[in-house]
Order: C-alpha cells, then structure tokens, then sequence
C-alpha cells in the first residue's frame, strides 16, 4: 500500500457520464457464487503468501520470482496472461474472456519496498487474486474477468494509472474494478484499530460501528464509489455468510476527494480515469505494526489465515455473481 498524496483528478477533465447501474445490470446467483467460493482454500492461501512474500522492489530477483509464480498460477487456471511491459515496471494482466466484452477488473500490486517481505502489503492481496483465478477455473460467464497484478503501486500507483489510462483511451468496457491492498491481518482484542483521519466527519455511521465494537481490528473495511454499490452489497452479503465483519462505505465526489486514506491504493487509478472502483484493505498501519516493515517483519506468519480465508471467499462470492455465470 502507497503512502503517497492522494491522487485528485485534474480539474479540466470533465465527469464522466453516468453509465448504467451495476445493481439493475447484474442480478445475483447466490448457488453459483457459494459453490465457486467453497473451494477457496486456506492451506493454498497460506502457500502463496509464503512464496510470494520475498524482498521484492521493482527489477529485483524477488520481483521477477513474484511475478512468474503468478504468471503460471493463472495460466494453469485457464486465463490468457500477457506481460505488460511500459518502460519503468511490468504489470501482469490475466483475462478470462466472457460473452460480453464488458468487463470486471480485480487486482493487487505486487512491488513492494525494499528492504521488507510485505506478507501483508501485499502478498496477502496477490494470493487472494490468485484464489479468485482457481476459483473461477473452467467457468464462463457473460462478463469479462480481468485479473491484474500491478507494478509499482509503492512508487506511486505507475503501473495501475499506466493500465487504466490506456483502457480509458481505448474504450475498454470496466463495470467496476477492485483494489486488494493489504487483506491478511486481523486482531480482535479491543483497542487495536486506530481510526484514519476524517472518517468521524465523511462516514460517520463506519465510526460509529467501529467505536461500538470497541476498536477491534477484526473487519475488513471496502470502500467504493458511485457505481460500484452492487459489488459493495454482494461483499458485505458474503462476509455475513462467512462471519466475516465488513466496514463499508459508498463515497459520493466530494468525499472521495476529500478521504485522503481511501485514496492510497490502485484504486485510485480507475477513480482518477472515470471508473468505477473499490478498494478491499485491513487497513494496513491503522492496525498492523509491521505495515512497510515499521516494527517487526511483515512476515507470512504474523498474519491471520482464517481472516484472508473469508477476505478471499467473500471476493469470490461477489464477482461471481457479478460478473453473470453462464
């Protein structure tokens, strides 16, 4: 997860025309949701963020490691993986055609400072993609999938801006894209979850739940826009089946702008270009002391499995809802 400025779009673009309704355009199948998210396994979580979690800035050995054990988890899932090579950094863009060529984006960065094994940010993120892709193996559906992995997120989101920018110019179809930035650390001891600054005065219903369970750091917190209040719904439906705690909030233009923390992650790319999206987090330093290696290692066994177990199946319940199976 960057820690970077927010990123606010230029003032000369104009807001993008409101497109139709994710909620009206995709009605939900739950029995094709919760068949698919059952097989998301927890040892298999585990594994990846164990291999993933390696020092790994940009051109590293770490890095290149990182992201050819990605490469080859989706290709054997059956997506079509290219390697996007802009210059500075290499996103990995996996795809599993739909009917439609309307599309739903899910995705991590894969980077992260040097120095530091980032278990959490965000290996944690990349292994629950890499679920979502086994999970989804052999299925079809009207929609697009797009799995992305990210590069240079931690430089200040190049490698997401790069592909949105590109997708934007080009036309590309997103109904919604989702950020996971840090999804594998939980404590449910009261007191250890700090709030961000401002989330009393833009979304003051999420502090009043947080105060009432007493500060725990044992939800998982999603934060979308307009147009991505399906997916918001279809989340927080799933985390109820899988006691999954859920902090949700639909931000309108002027709290996106103003929430500088929600805009910390690849999310803000699709934000910046006129795409709907959200972000999926833990909340990375507002709970965790190893965020960028602070205090402690941000080593795979600090992190809470169960929890990224129902990060994961919550994901998948959600886009394979969403994205309309065949």
């Amino acid at each position: 997860m960057g820690c970077g400025p927010p990123v606010a779009p230029p003032a000369s673009r104009p807001a993008p025309a409101p497109g139709p309704s994710p909620r009206a355009a995709a009605p939900t199948n739950p029995s094709h949701a919760e068949e698919t998210s059952a097989s998301v396994e927890e040892v298999r979580l585990r594994a990846d963020v164990t291999a993933l979690a390696v020092v790994r800035p940009p051109l590293s050995p770490g890095h290149e490691k990182v992201r050819t054990h990605a490469a080859q988890t989706l290709r054997a899932a059956g997506f079509d993986v290219v390697e996007q090579d802009y210059g500075s950094g290499t996103n990995l863009i996996a795809t599993l055609a739909g009917a439609q060529p309307e599309a739903i984006v899910v995705s991590a960065h894969y980077d992260h400072v040097s120095g530091c094994s980032g278990a959490d940010d965000n290996a944690s993120g990349v292994a629950s993609v890499l679920e979502l892709g086994r999970a989804v193996a052999g299925r079809r559906f009207e929609r697009s999938l797009v799995l992305a992995l990210w590069d240079e997120e931690e430089q200040g989101l190049i490698g997401s801006m790069t592909w949105a920018r590109e997708a934007k110019e080009g036309g590309r179809d997103i109904v919604f894209a989702v950020s996971l930035d840090s999804v594998g650390y939980a404590d449910d001891r009261p007191g250890t979850q700090r709030m961000p600054g401002g989330v009393n005065l833009l979304v003051p219903e999420v502090a009043r739940s947080m105060e009432a369970r007493q500060m725990r750091a044992d939800f998982i917190a999603v934060v979308g826009d307009r147009g991505t209040e399906a997916f918001v719904e279809a989340f927080v439906r799933a985390g109820e089946a899988h006691e999954l705690p859920v902090e949700h909030a639909v931000l309108n233009p002027l709290k996106k702008l103003a929430f500088g923390d929600a805009q910390r992650s690849d999310h803000a790319s699709f934000w910046f270009h006129g795409y709907p999206a959200v972000f999926v987090t833990d909340t990375a330093n507002f709970r965790y002391s190893g965020y960028h290696c602070s205090i402690g290692q941000d080593a795979p066994e600090r992190l809470n499995y169960p929890f990224l177990t129902a990060v994961t199946r919550s994901l998948v319940d959600a886009v394979v809802a969403l994205a309309k199976p065949r």
